[in-house]
């Protein structure tokens, strides 16, 4: 990552921040601040810090402190809409809880937690599916956003609805990206989500949502390039870490490039450049290796090194248009 100069330092009480307070201005103006001064370094001190969706600016270094605790508030109403790329396609969503969209120069570290409080997202997702069309205020708003929704692929996580919800954390066209030892849990959709993003690098994170929430994907590398991921932690009940570029149309256009981790999975676009070396020891996906490409999808070369897991249902699964081969664990 290349490094800012700017060698200021703030905690988040410098701007008005109170512990289990809604903290969405000292964040805002946080941020503000920082963007006026060509970036710093933000401390997030022990404590709760409830607030609504954050936006990051360039040249920032957020440090949490141990026991220090990001709780996002789960109202909808909050997350207002913005472009982003959700299960698979360009178009308008609610705004990521912890989100940068079009910056450069990110760092993100330390012992702390950020929380997406996602039950209450998960429990009004079985609500919204009875529905089967927008009804809110929000919904609606999102429905005029996107013209053609109703036709656009996905995944299951509801476009008819447009109850499009937030992932935790998302990279949005960024550019020198690092996460290290945070931990993300309980998020209200997929959890860490780069999209069209390049230098990105992920050390030792821990991702945790219950095995039945729905959606929650650890991580999902989406159009990226230049990707490293190393001695993370996922435990989830949906894709572990899985790279993406797209469905239909947009999958056939953008490509994913250069990555290294620890178990993909890919879908409708293509990907180059990929190196698997995970280390023994405890598992971490449900599928371990999942390729799915048809008539859009090509993904070369592939380089499996120290492959190992346990507790694995299935071991790899290869997937095109017609039929699907799966090669199950012992």
């Amino acid at each position: 990552m290349q490094q800012t100069e700017n060698k200021i330092e703030k905690k988040l009480s410098d701007f008005g921040g109170s512990i289990q307070e809604d903290n969405s201005k000292a964040f805002a103006a946080a941020m503000s601040f920082f963007a006026q001064n060509n970036g710093g370094t933000l401390i997030i001190e022990k404590g709760i810090w409830k607030t609504g969706p954050i936006s990051l600016c360039s040249n920032i270094n957020i440090i949490f402190e141990e026991g220090a605790i990001i709780s996002f508030i789960p109202t909808p109403e909050l997350y207002r809409p913005v472009k982003t790329r959700w299960e698979g396609v360009v178009c308008y969503g609610m705004h990521p809880c912890f989100f940068a969209a079009n910056v450069e120069n990110i760092s993100i570290s330390g012992k702390g937690i950020i929380d997406g409080n996602g039950e209450i997202w998960w429990n009004l997702l079985a609500e919204k599916k009875k529905q089967g069309k927008p009804v809110t205020d929000l919904e609606k708003e999102l429905a005029s956003l996107n013209p053609g929704y109703e036709t656009q692929p996905g995944g299951g996580g509801g476009r008819n609805t447009q109850f499009l919800r937030p992932s935790l954390m998302q990279f949005f066209e960024c550019k020198n990206v690092t996460v290290k030892d945070i931990t993300l849990r309980n998020s209200p959709f997929w959890t860490f989500h780069p999209v069209f993003t390049d230098g990105l690098t992920v050390e030792n994170i821990f991702v945790t949502n219950p095995h039945d929430a729905p959606n929650t994907d650890g991580i999902d590398i989406d159009s990226c390039t230049n990707v490293t991921i190393d001695s993370c932690s996922i435990s989830v009940g949906d894709d572990g870490i899985a790279i993406k570029s797209g469905s239909g149309s947009d999958g056939i256009q953008i490509i994913c490039d250069c990555f290294e981790c620890g178990g993909y999975t890919s879908r409708s676009g293509g990907c180059l450049s990929i190196k698997i070396r995970p280390e023994p020891g405890e598992p971490m996906f449900y599928k371990c290796f999942r390729a799915a490409c048809g008539a859009s999808g090509m993904i070369t070369p592939k380089i499996l090194e120290k492959m190992g897991c346990s507790d694995v249902d299935t071991l790899m699964e290869l997937a095109d248009y017609n039929k699907t081969i799966n090669i199950k664990s012992d």
